[in-house]
């Protein structure tokens, strides 16, 4: 749980300071206002919903595809939170909902590809020492004899 609260400051910040960066944009450009409470709490929303994903996604139990897939269900109601606080001055058509799904698949597959460069890197280091180690234990054997 310690793990999580740290998980959820960490994605707190850079979840606030960019609804914050977007809400100082639409007020310079639209002249458009927002609720200071109504960003905290989509901010805290948001940063709930990336946390567990996060914390699921790299979870070490259970099978890697569902804490994969689970992982970015999590994370896609988030995007019905932005939605709901920056309303019309963000999302005025349609379609920009579904580029913030899209976004967030591709920075998702981004981290699923990162992970998957760094596990089979150490893969690879293990099976080497474990090569390593049979090749001693082999050179150790005919001297037992």
């Amino acid at each position: 749980m310690k793990k999580f609260w740290k998980l959820f400051t960490n994605t707190f910040f850079f979840t606030a300071l960019a609804f914050l960066i977007v809400a100082a944009g639409v007020w310079r450009r639209l002249n458009i206002e927002f609720a200071y409470i109504k960003l905290a709490s989509g901010a805290i929303l948001v940063a709930l919903f990336l946390a567990g994903g996060i914390a699921l996604f790299r979870r070490q139990k259970g099978n890697a595809i569902l804490n994969t897939v689970g992982g970015f269900l999590v994370i896609l109601p988030s995007v019905a939170v932005m939605r709901f606080v920056f309303t019309i001055a963000v999302f005025r058509f349609w379609f920009v909902v579904y580029l913030f799904a899209l976004l967030c698949a591709i920075i998702y597959a981004v981290a699923v590809w990162f992970v998957s460069r760094k596990a089979k890197r150490e893969e690879k280091e293990l099976n080497a020492i474990l090569e390593e180690s049979r090749k001693q234990e082999n050179v150790e054997e005919p001297n037992r004899l």
